[in-house]
């Protein structure tokens, strides 16, 4: 199973990372939107995210097999973002009254949200990224303080 990862530079070029949890991937982070109301809601939270390292190798085997696609390896580097783009799509998100969200997505919603604040203040860009078990990022995981 695939867990949703918080990663964080900072203006020092530092990036540390945490594991946020696997409830957003299971209910739908993708964007496929034909399976569940609540997908529609969290495929805003896509657009903060990035090719995991085995995604991105596997899309250039691809393009590369293909031959007539011309690409390169940084058209797969990561985006950074501002936190503050993410927090207002989370907020959003938190403010729902329609359709809650269950407490394991919620909970994860809120850590991100908590993480992402304490980035702004440190003037941190991020991106979110989902890993596949035993994937790894090149660089070491910490624990953000919640």
């Amino acid at each position: 199973m695939k867990t949703l990862h918080l990663v964080l530079r900072d203006p020092n070029g530092r990036i540390e990372y945490q594991a946020i949890g696997h409830a957003i991937v299971a209910a739908g982070i993708d964007g496929d939107l034909t399976r569940s109301p609540l997908q529609k809601s969290l495929v805003a939270l896509a657009l903060f995210q990035a090719h995991s390292p085995s995604e991105a190798a596997a899309a250039m085997r691809v393009l590369a097999d293909l031959g007539d696609v011309d690409f390169e390896e940084s058209d797969f580097t990561p985006h950074w973002f501002h936190p503050d783009e993410c927090i207002a799509v989370i907020d959003g998100l938190l403010e729902q009254r329609r359709r809650p969200f269950p407490g394991p997505v919620h909970a994860e919603l809120v850590l991100i949200r908590t993480a992402l604040d304490q980035a702004n203040s440190r003037g941190c860009s991020f991106y979110l990224v989902e890993l596949g078990p035993g994937e790894r990022l090149g660089f070491q995981p910490i624990r953000l303080s919640e």
